[in-house]
């Protein structure tokens, strides 16, 4: 979101992280070194991050709070959803209920 040259009505971050967690095991780096978080804002009307409190790879929680207060938005802290949608967690969403909540509303 910081390299888009359109603002966005609503951008919606699951299981979102923005640092290094140990456990990232990607061939190919994801994260960027720093973020300009004021480009990032300005990018984007509304954001909303939605976190589980025992995700197992480390887009916990507490990255969701981290982005939060650097952008502001809406944080949704799910509870023992681990991370939402994996089929390790035996959790294969068809749909994911509390997303189509937040899309209705716009």
């Amino acid at each position: 979101m910081e390299n888009i040259d359109v603002k966005i009505h609503k951008a919606i971050l699951v299981a979102g992280y923005a640092r290094p967690n140990g456990k990232e095991k990607l061939p190919e780096k994801i994260l960027q070194d720093s973020y300009d978080w004021e480009q990032i804002k300005n990018n984007a009307k509304d954001i909303v991050f939605i976190n589980s409190d025992n995700d197992p790879w480390g887009c916990d929680h507490q990255e969701g709070q981290y982005m939060f207060e650097r952008l502001g938005g809406t944080l949704i802290i799910r509870h023992g959803e681990g991370h939402m949608g994996s089929d390790s967690f035996n959790q294969p969403y068809k749909y994911f209920t509390l997303l189509e909540k937040i899309l209705e509303l716009y």
